[in-house]
């Protein structure tokens, strides 16, 4: 032990603290951080802009009506479209869509409307690979 008044012995002196790796360590956690928040503002915007594509997709293909000769094709389409939704809108019909708004109403309108076109037996396969039961 060192008498007052003597210099310190090694064993006493503290090394300086290092900082340039621990500036460096904080450096990079922080542009990690800030890295993953501007991914994730972009994933939340990129996924909305797609959602509002999706809906959109949906109307468009609701607004072809009556004796229009592209009609089963926009009920086939209207079928896998609700299937793509998180959850899917399989029999339960999704609130507040114009009818169909379920991939089994818009299949069954297929169905009952165009029996003979290929699509009502395509959006059968699609709605069974899928795990979709009608009722």
């Amino acid at each position: 032990m060192a008498e007052q008044g003597s210099p310190p012995s090694e064993h006493t002196i503290r090394p300086p603290f290092p900082r340039g790796p621990f500036s460096l360590i904080l450096l990079l956690a922080l542009g990690i951080v800030v890295a993953g928040g501007v991914f994730f503002r972009h994933e939340t915007a990129r996924t909305r802009k797609a959602t509002e594509d999706h809906l959109s997709s949906i109307a468009d293909l609701k607004a072809v009506r009556g004796a229009s000769v592209y009609r089963d094709n926009a009920l086939h389409w209207t079928a896998r479209a609700y299937l793509k939704f998180v959850p899917p809108y399989c029999a339960a019909p999704r609130a507040g869509d114009a009818a169909p708004a379920s991939a089994c109403a818009a299949r069954a309108a297929l169905a009952a409307d165009f029996p003979a076109s290929g699509y009502v037996v395509q959006t059968d396969g699609y709605l069974s690979t899928a795990g979709c039961t009608c009722p």
